[in-house]
């Protein structure tokens, strides 16, 4: 066999439109998984919103969430895991200047972290074409 690595994105490709792996889906998922290729998942998700499906399929590989600002393998201590943040300093500057900029909410979120802060009620929509997760 000719191993191949099977890199998944969720929104818009594996998960149908009500934003859920199908059973055919899965099915095929674990199939190759059976047959001895690697299958991971790289999304511009959180690991809050995408561990789920990880679950789901029974991976055991690395996981690539934020757009690659995170790599990790869910439910392990993985000696190669990484995440890249951006200075917090940013942050701070951002919220004494929230007024100045018009800036209406700030949201940082990280492996282990979600921060959120808000002047006013917002409704905010993270991801593409009726996705709700």
């Amino acid at each position: 066999m000719n191993q191949k690595l099977i890199a998944l994105d969720l929104d818009g490709t594996t998960l149908n439109n009500q934003a859920v792996l199908t059973h055919k889906t899965i099915k095929t998922i674990k199939a190759a998984v059976n047959a001895g290729h690697i299958v991971t998942i790289v999304t511009g998700r959180p690991n809050r919103l995408s561990q789920n499906f990880y679950d789901q399929l029974g991976l055991t590989t690395p996981m690539i969430n934020f757009n690659g600002s995170l790599g990790h393998v869910p439910h392990h201590q993985w000696s190669k895991e990484y995440q890249y943040t951006f200075d917090r300093g940013i942050v701070l500057d951002l919220l004494t200047k929230q007024r100045e900029f018009n800036i209406q909410m700030i949201a940082a979120e990280g492996k282990h972290l979600f921060l959120a802060h808000q002047t006013q009620p917002t409704q905010v929509g993270f991801f593409p074409g009726g996705t709700n997760p």
